[in-house]
């Protein structure tokens, strides 16, 4: 890839992540915390979609389960999904008033997510989910902590009709890529916490420099 093609992808790569960043301030500032008791009021309602990347487990990706009240509004939960190494490294609940604004939403999250986003058996949403914390939980990594404001959407879902097998890590180790976001403080904790959990040589680890993946 030619030198001008990086900077335009790195460019294009923090825009995206600009714009998810406020994405997820506006829906925190309008639930605040209320946020998880709206969320469990949603997960009563009938489900309306599950949507992720064609391939669940292939690194970092948004994962989006709504459902849709009497009222026609529709409430999501929103979880930004590591199963390379920390789980979920993001989540939040949000209510849209229609299906315009919930489309608008949609709209703009697949432009800041790394594959477009596709329908998904709500079982395996379960199932990745889990998969993806517990993996997490064993190196030594707890899920975001509005992971919890969010988790009630899943409701009755259960994961074991699921017939897919998920797989964490990357080419059977932990790789830890860090965002264009992460301080220097987050990437030194998470990579002491690797180096002490699986030792030198036994994980892999990606980081932003300039904008670009190095």
């Amino acid at each position: 890839m030619a030198l001008s093609d990086k900077k335009k992808q790195a460019k294009k790569q923090r825009k995206q992540a600009k714009r998810k960043k406020v994405l997820a301030s506006k829906a925190r500032g309008a639930w605040g915390g209320g946020a998880k008791a709206a969320a469990i009021q949603y997960a009563g309602f009938p489900l309306h979609e599950a949507l992720g990347a064609d391939a669940l487990d292939e690194g970092i990706t948004n994962l989006v389960l709504s459902r849709r009240a009497p009222d026609g509004s529709i409430g999501a939960g929103v979880f930004l999904v590591d199963t390379y190494c920390l789980g979920v490294k993001d989540a939040f609940f949000t209510l849209f008033g229609n299906e315009e604004k919930y489309a608008e939403f949609k709209d703009n999250l697949t432009a800041s997510n790394p594959a477009p986003l596709v329908s998904h058996h709500p079982s395996c949403f379960r199932k990745l989910l889990e998969g993806a914390i517990d993996y997490a939980r064993d190196l030594g990594f707890s899920p975001h902590k509005d992971y919890k404001s969010a988790a009630p959407m899943l409701g009755d879902i259960e994961a074991a009709p699921c017939p897919e097998r998920f797989e964490y890590g990357k080419d059977g180790q932990p790789l830890f890529i860090s965002g264009p976001h992460d301080s220097p403080a987050r990437v030194r904790t998470v990579i002491d916490t690797l180096e002490r959990r699986c030792g030198s040589g036994n994980y892999q680890f990606v980081s932003y420099i300039d904008g670009m993946l190095d």
